[in-house]
């Protein structure tokens, strides 16, 4: 009888000890959340935004005004250099400059250059009082009676491209102020963007660009800054006055899905890459002494180590001094209550910058 109840005491105790164990071996060792150590190539970069222009754009203005009996062409056709694109009817417009143009005809003249003033100097950022002080200058010269100078019988186009603006029409006397036609090289567009005066200084003409735009039908355009203008100008963003550089970007890949006038937002390359390797910011710790260290973890041990830190990213942090490329890191250091004890790690993703 004394020797089954000591074979059962024996047997509960095993049964005890069996349960008991695996928490007792787990309460000695320290779970840990790990990830490597990576690098990666990191460029610093500035935004702006702009739009598509043409690089070669021909304006065709005439010093008289005439009467067109024929317009061989409209906006979105394509011409190519020497291609009539108006006829004239020389002998009506030389009676209408023999009569004197009309008063209305001055007024609208009048109308057009007041408008294309003001373009300017929004554009510009010049004021009103600059505006004003213009158009005094410009009424204070003497007006001369309209003569007939050259009369052209027609009007060809200056270089191949596609036609962008059309200003007259049959029968109507044209303006000197405007260009009775535009013609427009798209084989060769450009981006014009407005960098800010305190980045202007960190491009050079050379450095890659990257385009889009909400008119590019998910496509994105490779371009290389060609031209940085000499002056700065003044723009309103919303209640605030910035200032301004325009800088050029020549497009690489131009195709069909680009067009005059689209907006575009630019992300310029200043300096080429450079290699770093980074940490997700949940590794990094900080002492009384403001030094920094994260918990590496090798062969089931946690060593403390101090490193040093730079370029701070949106979700890590470069590291300059402390660690290399595919050492694992702890992510959890606050779970840590003894690095001396052993550690068993659960891998997570690699650092998301």
């Amino acid at each position: 009888m004394r020797l089954k109840i000591a074979l059962s005491a024996v047997t509960v105790f095993f049964v005890l000890s069996i349960a008991f164990i695996p928490s007792m071996i787990l309460s000695s060792i320290t779970k840990v959340n790990i990830t490597y150590v990576k690098s990666q190539t990191y460029q610093n970069t500035i935004h702006c935004n702009g739009e598509i222009i043409e690089k070669r754009v021909k304006e065709i203005y005439l010093e008289t005004p005439v009467i067109a009996s024929q317009i061989n062409v409209e906006i979105g056709d394509r011409v190519y250099k020497g291609q009539k694109l108006a006829a004239i009817n020389t002998e009506l417009t030389q009676t209408a400059l023999a009569q004197g143009t009309s008063v209305s005809t001055l007024d609208n003249e009048q109308k057009v250059l007041n408008n294309d003033i003001s373009a300017l100097a929004a554009r510009y950022g010049f004021t009103q009082e600059d505006v004003q002080s213009v158009m005094t200058e410009y009424k204070n010269v003497p007006i001369q009676q309209n003569k007939a100078g050259f009369i052209p019988h027609e009007i060809n186009a200056p270089m191949d491209g596609v036609i962008t603006a059309v200003n007259m029409q049959t029968d109507v006397l044209t303006l000197t102020t405007k260009p009775v036609l535009v013609v427009s090289d798209d084989s060769a567009y450009i981006a014009r963007v407005s960098v800010n005066e305190a980045d202007v200084a960190k491009i050079q003409v050379g450095d890659q660009a990257f385009l889009t735009g909400v008119g590019f039908g998910g496509k994105h355009y490779n371009a290389v800054v060609s031209k940085i203008y000499p002056t700065a100008r003044r723009i309103i963003s919303g209640t605030v006055q910035q200032t301004v550089v325009d800088v050029e970007l020549s497009i690489k890949n131009v195709d069909k899905g680009l067009k005059p006038g689209y907006s575009t937002k630019a992300v310029i390359a200043t300096q080429p890459g450079r290699e770093m390797i980074t940490v997700p910011y949940e590794a990094v710790q900080q002492q009384e002494d403001n030094r920094e260290y994260v918990f590496v973890y090798f062969q089931n041990r946690l060593q403390k180590r101090y490193i040093k830190t730079g370029k701070e990213l949106s979700n890590s942090v470069e590291v300059t001094e402390g660690l290399t490329q595919n050492e694992s890191v702890v992510t959890n250091p606050n779970d840590i209550t003894d690095e001396n004890k052993i550690a068993y790690a659960i891998m997570q993703g690699d650092p998301v910058i």
